[in-house]
């Protein structure tokens, strides 16, 4: 396997080129690969409520209220932590395409094209042998954590690609860095998420020390790179701290806060993903290879690149979110270390190629388990470094999954419910904004402050980790001074102790708050929901100007007495 950084059209590679991209039998294998990927993808289909974060951004820009969540906020609040998605959303809003479908349909194709950029990548670039670039590419297709986050309306997958798209433009192109290409990539980087600048600097300058001095044009196509980047970056930043009047996003600030703590569940984090996976923890055997001198200018930046990403979700503490999100942009370079290693077997050890084609394909095989929450690592070895310390135990990447699913679909039902019963203008306390924010339209006031800037410096104050991406958080009660229409709000299951779990509730709230000022609200989401068995809704409703809060306390207890029949 040539190096490719250095192999040129006038110096041919030992090896004859790989047939054109019309060679049938690579267009069978990649659509081998692809297959398990797609039905995968199909399994693990679900949206995120945090999408649906970025989707009401996309939604008020259309309608005129400018990228805000709350269009009655003095202050707009940056809440959102993917500028160019916001701005797909948005596109597909104007054309009257559903966010909910369009989204997820971007990011599957995303992943599609990643997986063929790669496949290609190995055949056109690194000319290995067909039956060793499968084994490398099913590592992507029969990856879970993949396909998971190739549906679920954030921009996970598509940010992997841009990452790989910038890094193949730089190292991999034929005639060396193509800078006009690799810049739009590096640019896309940067606005699809907001650290995507610093990977695209980081490519960037690992590109610039491996061409250095190589030859004019290399150096010129990267200045045209940090160009596009630079300036396109420039202007994007200057026109978002004027409108946000803040460098960063509100949820750098809420969810970054690197402590000995952080790391600590950072670590953990990474060691329950790879002992989960396995499948990339063997790839990193390749991972010495890559220091081989004939292809060190292309593999050990992309070795690099395969330790970079969990080091970054070292740093953060980890994310709540299942099957690796933070992981996700690794892959495909954990990939390129398995494609390494299984040359290394054929080439090195003399291992029969068939012998290593089988070793290869039972890695992805491997990775594929937990997709069926089947473990080869015991559930006792793996609850060990449990992260997700608002959970009382452990709950495996498959299960967090499917807490996830069902929860969005629980908020979703909650927003319909928030938006039915509510006034325009009205306003709601709520830990969870994604999918109830969308759906209720209400004024939003964040609990973890994604979407609350005040919330922020008052939370600091509290050193006590809770879910990764979450450790921020105010009571309800902070609020109070905002007046809010409804302050608090609980679920409450159908059954014969139903009453009295209302009741427990209602007399927690009032040891908290002035029951002169707001009342419980009892309410049945079934005629709203369709589902006659759905749990009922019981909200903290601040009392009307005027109105008499004995009369809403005595209404509030004829309810419950109804409910206990």
């Amino acid at each position: 396997m040539p190096d490719p950084a250095t192999t040129s059209p006038a110096e041919p590679s030992a090896r004859p080129p790989a047939s054109g991209p019309g060679n049938r039998l690579e267009w069978l294998c990649l659509a081998a690969c692809w297959v398990p990927y797609a039905l995968l993808t199909r399994k693990f289909y679900f949206l995120c409520d945090d999408a649906f974060i970025s989707f009401r951004y996309a939604r008020n820009w259309i309608e005129g209220y400018g990228l805000r969540f709350n269009p009655a906020e003095q202050v707009p609040v940056e809440g959102y932590s993917n500028f160019l998605w916001v701005c797909l959303a948005a596109l597909g809003e104007l054309a009257h395409l559903d966010p909910r479908v369009f989204m997820p349909v971007i990011s599957f194709l995303a992943g599609s094209l990643l997986m063929a950029a790669f496949f290609f990548t190995l055949r056109r670039r690194f000319e290995l042998p067909l039956p060793l670039a499968v084994p490398a590419c099913l590592f992507l297709g029969c990856c879970p954590s993949f396909a998971v986050w190739s549906t679920s309306g954030l921009e996970t997958v598509p940010f992997a690609l841009l990452v790989f798209l910038t890094f193949r433009q730089l190292f991999l192109h034929r005639d060396g860095p193509a800078g006009l290409t690799a810049g739009l990539a590096g640019l896309a980087l940067a606005l699809i998420r907001v650290e995507g600048v610093e990977w695209a600097l980081l490519i960037g300058l690992m590109a610039a020390f491996v061409h250095r001095g190589r030859s004019p044009r290399a150096t010129r196509s990267l200045l045209v790179f940090f160009a596009i980047l630079l300036v396109g970056y420039g202007i994007y930043f200057a026109c978002r701290f004027a409108y946000y009047r803040l460098p960063l996003p509100n949820t750098a600030y809420v969810k970054i806060d690197p402590t000995p703590a952080t790391l600590a569940r950072g670590f953990d984090y990474l060691v329950v993903c790879y002992l989960t996976f396995l499948a990339p923890l063997i790839a990193l055997l390749g991972w010495p290879l890559a220091w081989r001198a004939r292809r060190r200018s292309v593999t050990v930046p992309a070795a690099l690149l395969a330790l970079a990403f969990p080091a970054y979700a070292l740093v953060v503490g980890g994310d709540f979110m299942t099957m690796g999100r933070l992981l996700v942009p690794a892959w495909p370079f954990h990939a390129l270390l398995l494609a390494l290693l299984l040359e290394y077997l054929t080439e090195s050890w003399r291992v029969p190629r068939p012998a290593a084609v089988a070793a290869g394909l039972a890695v992805a095989a491997l990775g594929l388990l937990p997709a069926w929450n089947i473990h080869v690592v015991p559930e006792s070895a793996r609850a060990r470094f449990h992260f997700r310390l608002n959970t009382e135990s452990y709950r495996s990447e498959y299960d967090q999954w499917v807490f996830m699913s069902h929860k969005s679909a629980e908020l979703t039902d909650l927003g319909r419910v928030l938006g039915r019963i509510a006034s325009p203008g009205d306003s709601v306390v709520i830990d969870t904004i994604g999918a109830a924010g969308y759906y209720s339209d209400l004024f939003i006031y964040d609990q973890h402050g994604l979407v609350s800037r005040e919330v922020v410096e008052a939370a600091r104050t509290s050193d006590h980790l809770r879910s990764p991406g979450h450790d921020l958080s105010v009571s309800p009660e902070f609020f109070l001074p905002y007046r809010p229409t409804y302050l608090n709000l609980f679920v409450v299951l159908r059954g014969p102790h139903m009453a009295e779990a209302i009741q427990e509730q209602v007399e927690r709230w009032r040891l908290r708050v002035d029951p002169n000022l707001y009342a419980p609200q009892i309410v049945n989401p079934s005629s709203i929901t369709g589902n006659p068995q759905a749990p009922l809704l019981v909200l903290l409703r601040r009392i009307p100007e005027g109105g008499d809060p004995q009369e809403v306390w005595t209404r509030y207890r004829t309810d419950l007495r109804l409910w206990s029949i």
